[in-house]
């Protein structure tokens, strides 16, 4: 068991590797490892978060028959909604049952890997291991930065920021210092994901309006000394990156945000799929869309004037898919994906009153908002990761007490 356990963090770490060439981005290899622990397991006690996962999987069943979409990618839409139950589940069960516990030191070397692949592809050879990958695409073009392990440069800064939640959950804070520091330069200066650099910004904000709330006053002159030396230098790093996709980007979004959407399609497709629950709340009262009945409805909007600077010629000639797990969830089944949401937040609760949790789970949901498909087996990971490191302070609290 600890054997396989070995092998199944190590697919959930690296869920890009194409060992069988089943030519997705994100490979299923943790659900077919998770699937197994499964079996072979004992019968584990669940937990609420882990029945809400299992809940949305069912809920997203009953949809299929009502599909709008191929056979083919119905199934594949299933298996996203199947992916976070099987991994957290059987993660949950060897954090339990076998005492499995990853290392900073084991943890430091994956994410030396991903170091050491993205900085020979910086600047030696560009496609690098990218044999290992389905399509190792958006090298060094046009001001984008390497893959890495992934498929693409938003893939890999995604990637490294799943990784800083999975630290923060796990490590002391002098760990997380050395493991977030390390990250956030393969982010920045490697992977050069725009839309990376948006989710980091954005939780930062998101964090800092809910520390100004809760009047914590250390974290609000902290992050208000960033945002005013960030302002100042503002034009001189806007001049260092304006070669850049990401610099393309700030520059237009602070001249005009409504025009973000029109740099290209990349962009256009991403904002699109984003705003993909405002568009079922707001149009369809958040009941359930089902599937492949996005592009219908972004077609109608666009018929009807409305959302001219999001809805681009480009967002309407996109593959009927949503880019994104929790925006995904939530267009597709209504009211009913909350689930999802409510998991990952009774998943993080316990730990809450740490402000460097609360920070992480800001940074999740954000990503999830975004470009991540629910197959990524970080998602699933990171969910029982939180289960079983609040099961852990709970109890420590509780013998605290008593003793």
């Amino acid at each position: 068991m600890k054997f396989l356990a070995h092998i199944f963090v190590f697919s959930c770490f690296f869920p890009f590797l194409d060992f069988i060439r089943i030519g997705t981005d994100t490979q299923p290899n943790s659900m077919f490892l998770g699937t197994i622990i499964l079996f072979v397991s004992s019968r584990q006690k669940m937990n609420t978060p882990l029945l809400l996962l299992w809940l949305t999987f069912a809920i997203s069943l009953v949809f299929a028959f009502t599909s709008n979409v191929d056979a083919f990618l119905t199934i594949k839409l299933i298996l996203n909604y199947l992916s976070p139950p099987i991994v957290a589940t059987a993660a949950y069960i060897i954090f339990t049952k076998t005492e499995y516990r990853l290392s900073f030191m084991l943890f430091m070397t994956f994410m030396f890997i991903y170091f050491v692949v993205g900085f020979v592809q910086a600047y030696f050879i560009n496609d690098f291991m990218t044999i290992l990958l389905n399509e190792g695409r958006g090298i060094l073009v046009g001001g984008r930065g390497v893959v890495s392990l992934t498929t693409e440069p938003a893939f890999y800064g995604s990637a490294c920021l799943f990784f800083i939640v999975y630290s923060i959950l796990n490590y002391s804070k002098t760990q997380n210092i050395i493991a977030c520091i390390f990250l956030l330069f393969q982010t920045l200066v490697l992977a050069r994901s725009t839309v990376s650099v948006a989710i980091l910004g954005l939780s930062i904000i998101i964090f800092g309006v809910v520390q100004l709330l809760k009047l914590r006053l250390v974290y609000v002159s902290f992050l208000a000394i960033i945002f005013i030396v960030l302002a100042l230098n503002a034009q001189t790093i806007i001049n260092s990156i304006e070669t850049t996709r990401t610099g393309r980007v700030l520059a237009t979004f602070i001249k005009d945000p409504a025009k973000v959407a029109q740099i290209d399609g990349s962009i256009a497709m991403r904002a699109s799929n984003t705003f993909a629950p405002y568009f079922v709340i707001r149009h369809n009262n958040f009941l359930p869309m089902g599937y492949g009945r996005f592009l219908i409805m972004l077609r109608k909007l666009n018929s009807e004037g409305k959302y001219k600077a999001i809805i681009t010629k480009e967002t309407l000639r996109q593959r009927e898919r949503i880019v994104g797990g929790l925006n995904m969830v939530l267009f597709q089944l209504g009211f009913l994906g909350l689930f999802l949401p409510l998991s990952i937040y009774l998943a993080f609760k316990p730990l809450l009153h740490k402000s460097a949790v609360m920070f992480a789970l800001i940074l999740f949901v954000t990503i999830l908002f975004t470009q991540i498909q629910l197959m990524h087996a970080m998602i699933g990971f990171i969910i029982a990761s939180a289960v079983f490191q609040g099961k852990l302070y709970e109890q420590t609290k509780k013998k605290g007490t008593s003793g």
